[in-house]
């Protein structure tokens, strides 16, 4: 029998390298994976134009886009990445904030309102800090290159103020100008990696707050899901567990436990404690568990919010953004 030809876009990260190289195999499926940098390209790419026959997804774009009727694209339970996000505020250096609460009444710049970091940004803030997304004056634009916009249009409710700053400016100067008073964003700004100091993070014992979150809540926030162009699917329903099965594998081969052998794999001169630290105090590889039922109380988590933030109007079943034959109640 001859393979089905698919075309996969994604980020690259240890736990896709295996399918990239041929390490791994999905049963009856040659996989041409295609490794790009910039995945809010793969995103874009994917979303307006449906380039790849699956690809990696922002996971907030994918319940919004479901939410609104749209079912040309159906997901698995896979998550390839992961970030907590109480490290993604950030503020000058002189800023008079130091706790989320007085954020409130205050004027933030976001990238993107709806990109699934600033989503779980803003979930934390109203769950841990009672801060809701209506007490926030919201500011878009470019990070460190101006002109960004929404991926998705916004309809917002009437009580969330949000309006784009000028084209030719971007965030990163307009928290230096003191033009916002914080910056929710996925990626640092040049002001913060630039070495002047000029600019910290909000939260500054930030990895304290997420392993404390983390070990209350159960919740590692899960930032893409994998899609499929759904035409595709419904003519080889097979092929969604096929590549389920495919990224559990890859996952084997990522476990800590195997970076470090008494040699450093990487070049993280901590490299054995923070393993050591993950296996005893996190449990290991189970942080980044695949799956529907392990991750239904993260996703309920974060559709509440979407709804809190007027992201997603209805109820979603979750069920239904899955592809049922990956679904754990599917398969026992």
């Amino acid at each position: 029998m001859s393979l089905l030809n698919v075309t996969f876009a994604c980020n690259r990260y240890d736990r896709t390298t295996p399918l990239a190289d041929g390490t791994v195999k999905p049963r009856g499926i040659d996989l041409n994976v295609l490794l790009l940098g910039g995945v809010e390209q793969v995103f874009w790419r994917m979303l307006m134009h449906q380039e790849f026959d699956a690809s990696e997804m922002s996971l907030s774009s994918y319940l919004m886009m479901r939410d609104r009727g749209q079912d040309d694209l159906i997901a698995i339970p896979v998550f390839l990445s992961r970030v907590f996000r109480h490290s993604c505020i950030f503020v000058r250096e002189d800023s008079k904030l130091e706790d989320p609460k007085q954020l409130i009444g205050a004027t933030v710049g976001v990238p993107e309102y709806q990109m699934t970091a600033a989503v779980w940004a803003k979930a934390i803030l109203l769950d841990e800090y009672g801060v809701h997304p209506r007490d926030i004056i919201w500011r878009n634009g470019g990070l460190d290159q101006p002109g960004r916009i929404e991926k998705l249009k916004l309809d917002l409710p009437a009580d969330i103020r949000i309006s784009y700053i000028p084209a030719e400016e971007t965030l990163n100067q307009q928290l230096l100008d003191g033009k916002i008073d914080a910056l929710v964003t996925a990626r640092p700004p040049s002001s913060f990696l630039d070495g002047t100091n000029r600019v910290r993070r909000l939260i500054r014992n930030h990895r304290e707050v997420e392993a404390e979150y983390y070990l209350r809540t159960k919740i590692f926030p899960p930032m893409h899901t994998v899609v499929i162009k759904r035409k595709l699917y419904e003519a080889n329903r097979w092929m969604a567990m096929s590549l389920f099965e495919a990224f559990q594998e890859t996952l084997t081969l990522c476990d800590p436990l195997k970076m470090f052998d008494g040699h450093l794999r990487y070049s993280l001169p901590f490299l054995p404690a923070w393993i050591e630290e993950l296996q005893t105090k996190f449990g290991g590889i189970e942080m980044w568990k695949y799956g529907f039922e392990p991750n239904r109380k993260t996703l309920e988590t974060l559709v509440r919010n979407q709804k809190e933030q007027g992201l997603v109007k209805n109820d979603l079943r979750l069920e239904d953004m899955f592809a049922p034959e990956t679904l754990d109640s599917y398969r026992n």
